[in-house]
């Protein structure tokens, strides 16, 4: 009993003192979006951004009260100005701790009503006389994602998204606006991980297919992706800097099956090169393609 007694007071000792593991995930901070058109959603679509980042588990989200209302809203300003910190030129707005910035505006939300002409005929035939209509739901926002180390914008795009409603003939049909909001919420955090975390070749297995590090939620069957090695980096003559680095497209891939952490893929188009294991898989473009014309499948 006493040397279990001792071992406990070890191990507890040990508990105690043992420190507690580094969390060294990238910290995102959100400003609140602008909201120009005056939809009166931007609280609650910047809220939506921040419950996404922090459920992808790849990053740490920077709490507004860590930085306090009256500088959130004045840096908020800055960064959609486009104007810099004093104290370091190359980042945007005063989020020192963060590692990587979200800002944007939101230009449009809107719903039609449309009348859906079947419907009213389908409801003629069983004897009523209620006019059918579908509702529709349109959101558009600019939206921005900058590496706030370097000041690099690694995405600015403008993010759309359509919500329909079933056809109703009673008059009671309504559009979720909260869906719409977390589609596009979802979709600003893909793209933040996508550029913090491009997706890479995993595996190349015997048989030819290319595993790739990224799955469901990312990745669809048949969608076409190209596969690029870096070449040489081209570095700032005074810094020392990379400035640019040379890429090379070797293969074009078709997704063939979608896990839930991975994707497989069969290559539709290759240069013959070996591929090596972490090679940077994008979207394949119209000159990615263009590149293997007339070339056959080595």
């Amino acid at each position: 009993m006493r040397d279990f007694l001792r071992f406990f007071a070890v191990f507890l000792a040990f508990l105690i003192g043992a420190p507690a593991m580094a969390d060294d995930r990238p910290i995102i901070a959100v400003y609140d979006l602008s909201d120009p058109a005056g939809t009166g959603q931007a609280a609650a679509f910047s809220e939506m951004i921040r419950s996404a980042v922090s459920s992808s588990s790849k990053f740490r989200v920077m709490e507004r009260s860590e930085a306090g209302e009256r500088t959130l809203s004045k840096e908020s300003g800055r960064a959609r100005s486009g104007q810099v910190t004093s104290n370091n030129p190359k980042k945007k707005g005063g989020y020192e701790g963060a590692d990587y910035l979200i800002y944007g505006t939101i230009t449009t939300l809107n719903a039609r009503q449309k009348a859906d002409l079947l419907g009213t005929i389908g409801v003629g035939v069983l004897g009523g006389n209620a006019a059918c209509s579908k509702m529709g739901a349109t959101l558009q926002s600019d939206i921005s994602i900058t590496d706030n180390n370097t000041g690099e914008v690694l995405y600015s795009a403008s993010v759309h998204r359509v919500e329909k409603s079933g056809s109703t003939c009673l008059g009671d049909g309504s559009i979720d606006f909260s869906v719409l909001l977390r589609g596009a919420a979802n979709e600003v955090v893909g793209k933040l991980v996508l550029a913090v975390y491009p997706m890479k070749v995993a595996a190349v297995q015997a048989d030819g297919t290319v595993l790739i590090n990224y799955g469901e939620g990312f990745l669809n069957k048949k969608q076409k992706y190209s596969i690029f090695i870096k070449g040489k980096e081209v570095l700032d003559p005074d810094t020392g800097r990379p400035l640019s680095s040379e890429e090379t497209v070797i293969a074009i891939i078709e997704i063939t099956d979608v896990q839930g952490g991975f994707s497989k893929s069969r290559i539709l188009k290759s240069t013959g090169e070996e591929i090596p294991i972490g090679s940077i898989v994008r979207e394949a473009t119209k000159d990615d393609e263009s590149q293997f014309k007339g070339k056959k499948r080595k």
